[in-house]
């Protein structure tokens, strides 16, 4: 109903909350989306604007829903808290939309009650001990209680402010740290949307957002790179942009070493900041090509496309051949030479995939790139010999 409602809403031309986290959801380990393209007409139905919508019947429709919030919010959390994680998909979408309709005040309630046991759960995971007030609710271990409530949170999102989403923030931060791959896949889960959707937080916490996101990859695990790789996409796409933040490399820790082999970083312009900044992130998206899951390889594919189009258009070539594309290609060579073969492998990966999408502007670059890469046959290494022959089938067009 709520998803009815808003669609409704959306197509008279108004809007209530802000971006629903599970509206797209495509968690590949959500039982609702391994049966998406098996989801049946009357399903696909719900989500539709019914066609006896009319501005009247969707703003009495949406006071009916405003009317039972202090009923059924409560409610339908509370079967979500107590239904196996296999089976909640539903109602979780159901939570997420309703919480986009209501009222800011209901929620700011359920979302401190969800917070506050997040943390003792969080606590009882550390300490070891079960001390009064306990939180035993939410799943037979610690690890899945933390997962419960950490969804919990997410789901109400979509029907609070900045100040709520800098509560969130702050409370899963710690978990894009932590070596539980479950707990910091879903942390990871909770900074896209705050990347990716909520503007209105992000932009303001920019500088700690992308602070946390330079200082993570060295903790990050196979399990979270998914889901990380969408907060880099919206941290280098938003810097950028023409009108991007700025960003003070020098109050940024892990530039620390850069920033020392360059004392006038923080005087150069904002194209030489952003570049500092994006540097360490593209080098992790070239690793990601390497995954073994099979989506986080393509988000990665996808994601260095994306930066390459950014830099192209926000540094177009000048009379040398320099420019954004150019560099961003200096900086996949430097691969070449690393120090395993793991980086190896992704760098030539990587700039096979640039060859194949730019064609026209990279074209002049094979035949010098060409005897460099066909070096790497010497190697020993079977995934660097693997991806030679992949950059020789790509280049073959040219």
């Amino acid at each position: 109903m709520a998803i009815q409602v808003r669609a409704a809403l959306r197509e008279h031309g108004q809007n209530t909350g802000f971006a629903d986290p599970f509206e797209d959801a495509d968690d590949e380990s959500s039982p609702q989306n391994k049966g998406a393209e098996e989801e049946d007409e009357e399903e696909s139905a719900h989500n539709e604007v019914p066609i006896h919508a009319t501005s009247e019947w969707t703003s009495a429709a949406l006071a009916a829903l405003r009317s039972g919030e202090r009923t059924w919010m409560p409610l339908l959390l509370n079967a979500f808290v107590h239904t196996p994680h296999n089976k909640r998909a539903q109602l979780q979408s159901a939570v997420a939309a309703y919480a986009c309709v209501c009222d800011a005040a209901t929620l700011a309630a359920l979302f401190r009650s969800a917070i506050t046991k997040l943390m003792k759960v969080s606590e009882q995971a550390r300490t070891g001990e079960l001390g009064p007030g306990a939180v035993l609710e939410g799943g037979d271990s610690d690890v899945e209680r933390r997962s419960t409530f950490i969804e919990a949170a997410l789901a109400l999102a979509g029907g609070l402010d900045a100040s709520g989403m800098q509560v969130l923030y702050k409370a899963v931060i710690p978990g894009t740290k932590e070596k539980d791959p479950a707990f910091q896949k879903k942390a990871y889960k909770v900074l896209a949307y705050l990347c990716q959707a909520r503007p209105d937080f992000c932009r303001p916490a920019f500088q700690e957002v992308v602070d946390a996101l330079l200082q993570g990859g060295a903790t990050a695990v196979s399990a979270a790179k998914r889901h990380r790789l969408l907060c880099l996409k919206a941290a280098i796409l938003e810097m950028l942009a023409p009108d991007g933040p700025d960003v003070d490399v020098t109050t940024l820790p892990s530039l620390s070493a850069a920033v020392a082999a360059d004392p006038n970083a923080s005087d150069g312009t904002r194209v030489e900041r952003v570049r500092m900044v994006i540097t360490p992130m593209v080098s992790e998206i070239i690793l990601c090509v390497k995954e073994a899951n099979k989506r986080t390889r393509t988000a990665a594919y996808d994601l260095l496309v994306e930066v390459a189009h950014a830099v192209h258009e926000a540094e177009p070539p000048d009379g040398n051949g320099s420019g954004g594309l150019r560099s961003l290609v200096n900086l996949v060579l430097a691969g070449l030479v690393g120090s395993t073969p793991h980086m190896i492998s992704a760098s030539v990966m990587a700039l096979a995939r640039l060859l194949f999408e730019f064609a026209p502007v990279l074209a002049g670059l094979v035949p010098g790139l060409l005897p460099a890469v066909l070096m790497l046959l010497r190697s020993k290494a079977r995934e660097v010999i693997k991806s030679v022959l992949g950059f020789v089938k790509a280049s073959s067009c040219f």
